[in-house]
């Protein structure tokens, strides 16, 4: 479909979006994409075209509420999908380029960074680079905004903050390491306490390997801990502590600067050992962040601020949904959108962990 001027084309868009409004904003975006989609060539272009547009100027209204706030700053997105798409997960080798791009699009050194963070983990080095980068771009340091989940190695970003702004249901989550090993991601900190469990709690039969109660010690028996793999251990000691030291570094100078040692050094040991969130998917809400002794606001619902938040997310998720987008880097002025690695012509898409894993079965990783 061709125009015959722009005033066609305006006529044309708003009648898409009186088609797709709807009760709920879930429903009203959706229906905007499907009505754009429903159209063919330049039409099809344009209404793509005004609802990336209208995302990023929802961004410029951000930075207008914020300034009112009191977190006067310039808005960055930095969203990996949460679906479980090839290419989601946090990577210095991919990202740092996109990043720091959309980063110079705005950035200041007189003004602060709002970085707005959605996604579910991926490499530590990659995201202490990212720390470093935005306090770089920004001497003045970044505020966090959370408008639904970041965890993992998305918390390490969102704790480098001077401070993180969350809404009633905004999520973080524990950051202990994953190691992969013969294809199954588990908690570093898992190996570790079975180990020591079968150490210290039991003993097995020489001959028949049969595990019994300590209370047993009585009787004559060996200790022999088998099909225990000690550079597996060894890894996975190394990777909590390289994480501790890490860790404790970012929130004594970003979301727990002035905090006394004692009590950054508590957080850490909360947030990756295991025993108070004994799983990596665990939620870390506002109350709980709170309690950690992290520097955090809550928005309420109704909040002007947070109800832009909230839509700019339902519509990034949008956009990153039905085009099956890995990653997303915007700003007020840019944005630039990654497609998934591996699609299929089913349109099925598979987890990028299982087909590394397929590809290297031995091979170790270690992950947020």
């Amino acid at each position: 479909m061709r125009f015959k001027d722009s005033n066609e084309k305006i006529k044309l868009f708003k009648s898409a979006e009186r088609k797709s409004s709807g009760e709920f904003l879930i429903n009203r975006i959706y229906g905007e994409y499907e009505t754009a989609l429903s159209y063919k060539g330049e039409a099809k272009y344009y209404a793509l075209e005004k609802l990336n547009a209208k995302r990023r100027n929802i961004l410029k209204n951000i930075e207008n509420k914020l300034e009112k706030e009191g977190y006067k700053s310039s808005v960055v997105v930095y969203f990996s999908s949460i679906l479980e798409l090839p290419g989601n997960e946090i990577s210095s080798v991919e990202d740092t380029t996109y990043l720091k791009e959309v980063l110079s699009s705005v950035s200041s050194k007189s003004k602060k960074v709002s970085l707005i963070i959605s996604g579910l983990g991926g490499d530590m080095e990659a995201v202490i680079k990212f720390v470093r980068m935005i306090k770089k771009e920004s001497q003045d340091g970044y505020f966090a905004i959370i408008p639904n989940i970041a965890k993992s190695g998305a918390t390490v970003l969102a704790l480098g903050a001077d401070e993180i702004l969350m809404g009633m249901h905004s999520e973080l989550g524990p950051v202990d390491p994953q190691v992969s090993y013969n294809n199954i991601y588990m908690p570093a900190n898992t190996y570790l306490n079975v180990y020591d469990d079968v150490a210290h709690n039991a003993k097995f039969t020489q001959k028949e390997h049969v595990i019994i109660p300590k209370q047993d010690e009585d009787r004559l028996y060996k200790k022999k801990l088998t099909d225990v793999d000690l550079i597996l251990l060894k890894i996975c000691a190394d990777s909590i502590e390289y994480e501790r030291k890490n860790l404790s570094s970012i929130l004594e100078n970003g979301s727990m600067k002035g905090k006394e040692k004692e009590e950054i050094s508590s957080a850490v040991e909360k947030l990756i050992g295991g025993k108070l969130y004994t799983s990596h998917s665990s939620l870390i809400m506002y109350e709980d962040a709170s309690s950690l002794g992290l520097n955090v606001k809550l928005f309420a619902n109704d909040n002007p601020l947070w109800k832009l938040v909230e839509e700019y997310y339902v519509r990034a998720e949008a956009e990153m949904r039905i085009n099956k987008l890995s990653k997303l880097f915007e700003s007020r002025k840019d944005s630039l959108r990654v497609a998934s690695a591996q699609s299929h012509e089913d349109g099925s898409v598979h987890d990028s962990t299982t087909q590394k894993a397929k590809a290297a079965p031995q091979k170790l990783q270690v992950k947020l």
